[in-house]
């Protein structure tokens, strides 16, 4: 006797995405239940609480095809492949893309939202629409190298909830690095990028870091960074771009030592390591 779907939905609201994208390949009725909106929509906030701003919800809805949709586009790292096949598919696409949407893409056109998890739990969530300050000083923004700062020191107090203190990790101190190998074992950031004029999304960040500096043996600040490959040889010079995501964290001199994200920034570099 098969399950009643009310039982399936009670069932399948409780399994990870991955359970959830496996049950929907096993039967037709499971995959009736499996492509339920609200499901991925709960799968979204749990992930992205950013995507709970009405504003946000309400793009996803009308203009990328859905929570579900946007789930599938999201939640992988972009993998770069060189391969000519995979090329001359990237440039019909950016053509077509182009045909659709003529004209030149306006720093309003984006869309940015960053989630940062410790132990699985959101942290940070902010969401920037445009690109900070290129249409109120278009000469800089045109002649500058790239640069999106979501989080900066000097204009914000840093974000702190959710992150441990030093001490309740490493009862030495931060001197021999045990506590910042605690970090890049257990933060996670996620960028994600809309085109609001072409309907796209896709997530541009690793989510585990690549890599974790101290600025300095003596320094209370740390830098992860995170990031992914694109290619660029339709815009640019250079064949591919590394995008590089920087999340800076600094260390108050307090007995416990809290520790405060202060910076979350985004760059391009080609490979010789120069900005673009």
């Amino acid at each position: 006797m098969p399950l009643n779907t009310d039982v399936i939905t009670q069932i399948f609201g409780r399994v990870d995405t991955i359970t959830l994208a496996n049950a929907a390949c096993v039967s037709s009725h499971f995959w009736f239940v499996a492509k339920q909106e609200n499901m991925w929509e709960e799968a979204c906030y749990s992930l992205w609480p950013s995507t709970m701003d009405p504003g946000i919800r309400q793009l996803i809805s009308s203009s990328l095809g859905g929570f579900r949709k946007f789930y599938a586009s999201c939640f992988p790292s972009i993998a770069y492949d060189d391969s000519s096949e995979n090329d001359s598919n990237y440039c019909n696409e950016m053509k077509r893309l182009h045909d659709v949407n003529t004209g030149v893409p306006s720093p309003s056109d984006f869309l940015w939202i960053v989630d940062v998890q410790y132990k699985n739990k959101p942290i940070f969530s902010k969401f920037v629409l445009g690109i900070p300050y290129a249409n109120n000083f278009p000469g800089w923004f045109s002649e500058s190298s790239f640069r999106v700062d979501m989080v900066n020191v000097e204009e914000e107090d840093g974000a702190e909830d959710g992150l441990p203190t030093i001490m309740s990790v490493d009862k030495v101190g931060i001197k021999d690095g045990r506590f910042w190998e605690h970090l890049m074992d257990n933060i996670m950031l996620s960028w994600i990028v809309i085109n609001r004029r072409t309907g796209q999304a896709v997530n541009l960040s690793s989510w585990c870091p690549l890599a974790g500096q101290r600025h300095s043996s003596s320094d209370s600040s740390f830098l992860m960074r995170f990031g992914s490959i694109l290619p660029a040889h339709e815009i640019l010079p250079c064949k591919f771009v590394q995008c590089i995501l920087e999340m800076k964290f600094r260390a108050s001199h307090s007995d416990n030592g809290s520790l405060k994200i202060v910076e979350v920034s985004m760059h391009f570099e080609d490979k010789t390591g120069d900005d673009v």
